[in-house]
């Protein structure tokens, strides 16, 4: 007899999700747009800001190595600082990027590096803030709602403006990286470790950053905690590595030297944590006194993504670098507080999207609540821009960009600090800060001398800028080259034998 056939129904294929709404589709489309005219107002700004010398200090720190490296130089040393470049803060990234200068118009594109690292990173966590949406409300209309708040987030942040006009630092290539980074980890994409690899290579303050991202995966998911663990500790190894071989002179650790324990103890990681433990009222202090910064880095950027856990180490780390800091020079809002601005719109958009599961009113509700915060930082702020940062009058510009064509590549400069940036293209500068003496080194060759007393963005004051004038044409016998526009510049022959000249 035979057996009858078994007969099974065929299984049941899983449903799709359901694709992007028409509406999401639409803000994705518009939110590449709106990027893409961001950096294009941005380069315009950056080359403003490089056309008036509204560059100080920090332009002339990196400036100078890139320069250098571009030009052949492959181990530059840091005339500003003292030590060979990479020893300031182990940014291995600027030689690939020297190649660029060769682009032209050749030294205002390490503004534009900046600029597209920043915009860059904002694309990339926009992509992320349409995937979490879609993941939250999948085929709803309001995931075009909670993409279009976070692109309003980030394009409306007046910090980030603030972050791009601020000279140029690494960390707003870092940045680019990082949201690569964070994206491919809570994704659970092995790409992630190319990322990983670049972000190292932007230095020891990206470091911080790799260490972040990776207890943050961690704490994510099971899947990703391996990678995590792996990412943390070749992090906290780079570091170790960088503080072994002197890779980070240029970070300012004496702004954290009153945590030490005991007192006067050699400044390390040890100590801090040691001081940390013993003295909890020095830090409680300090971070109560920096309590308003830490509200305007956190409520210009939606203040709810610290209630998402993939990025919550990070945000943790980055305010109390900042935070703890003698002072609040690091706590105000500007570059150092970048990644804040970058990734917690995503973890904004992110919890958003989960309180709309829930309660969807709720949900309205505090995007509204969460909008109007950013945008009153945005009136109150973005007006002062321009204020803040294109200090030199075009004027004085004008007589500027006459000068630095006179001067010699081989010769030394000493300029203001408030305009040494664009001056930084050659071995050798230096820069007058006042307020007291500074001794700087001389080279031996013809030695030029710029200064600027009441222009820019200066940390001398002008009775101390007029000093050193009056010095130069009295008892130094300089030779007066140029005086216009607020502008003096000197040309001076240091005597036979004179190594270092004394600043008023």
């Amino acid at each position: 007899m035979k057996r009858a056939p078994v007969v099974t129904e065929p299984a049941e294929a899983e449903p799709e999700p359901p694709s992007p709404s028409a509406a999401l589709r639409y803000v994705r489309r518009t939110g590449y747009g709106v990027l893409a005219a961001e950096l294009a107002c941005f380069f315009g700004w950056s080359a403003l800001l490089y056309h008036r010398f509204a560059l100080t200090f920090d332009f002339a720190l990196y400036h100078q190595g890139w320069y250098l490296i571009a030009h052949g130089h492959l181990n530059p040393f840091n005339s500003l600082q003292m030590h060979s470049y990479w020893q300031g803060h182990s940014e291995l990234i600027l030689w690939p990027l020297a190649l660029l200068y060769w682009i032209p118009p050749h030294d205002v594109n390490l503004l534009f590096i900046q600029d597209t690292g920043v915009v860059v990173a904002e694309a990339v966590v926009f992509t992320w803030m349409c995937e979490l949406a879609q993941k939250y409300r999948p085929g709803k209309k309001d995931a075009a709602v909670l993409a279009g708040a976070g692109l309003v987030l980030l394009v409306a942040n007046p910090f980030i403006w603030r972050s791009v006009s601020f000279d140029f630092h690494t960390e707003t290539v870092a940045v680019a990286f990082m949201a690569l980074l964070a994206r491919d980890l809570a994704n659970g994409r092995r790409r992630a470790w190319v990322w990983a690899v670049l972000l190292l290579a932007c230095g020891d303050v990206a470091v911080t950053y790799v260490v972040a991202l990776g207890i943050g995966a961690m704490l994510a998911a099971k899947r990703t905690r391996l990678p995590g663990l792996a990412l943390a500790v070749i992090g906290v190894a780079c570091s170790e590595l960088i503080r072994l071989v002197n890779g980070d002179q240029g970070s300012p650790f004496w702004s954290y030297a009153y945590l030490e324990y005991p007192a006067n103890a050699p400044f390390g990681i040890g100590s801090m944590l040691k001081g940390l433990a013993y003295n909890p009222r020095l830090w409680l202090r300090q971070l109560w006194h920096n309590r308003f910064f830490a509200w305007q880095n956190l409520s210009s950027s939606g203040l709810l993504g610290v209630g998402f856990v993939v990025i919550l180490p990070i945000i943790v780390v980055v305010l109390l670098t900042d935070s703890l800091a003698q002072g609040s020079l690091f706590a105000q809002p500007s570059f150092q507080s970048l990644p804040l601005y970058i990734l917690v719109p995503v973890g904004t958009v992110a919890v958003l999207g989960w309180v709309a599961r829930q309660r969807r009113l709720v949900a309205a509700g505090l995007t509204a609540l969460v909008l109007a915060q950013a945008l009153y930082w945005t009136v109150v702020y973005g007006p002062r821009t321009k204020e803040n940062w294109l200090a030199v009058p075009s004027g004085t510009a004008q007589t500027l960009s006459r000068i630095e064509p006179r001067i010699p590549a081989s010769d030394e400069v000493i300029a203001s600090q408030g305009v040494v940036g664009r001056f930084s293209g050659r071995p050798d500068v230096q820069a007058f800060f006042g307020p007291g003496p500074d001794t700087i080194p001389l080279n031996g060759s013809v030695t030029w001398l710029i200064v600027v007393p009441s222009r820019g963005i200066e940390t001398a004051t002008p009775q101390q800028a007029m000093q050193l004038i009056a010095e130069l044409s009295g008892r130094m016998h300089a030779t007066l080259v140029t005086h216009a526009n607020g502008v003096w510049a000197f040309r001076w022959q240091p005597p036979r034998g004179e190594h270092k000249i004394t600043l008023p």
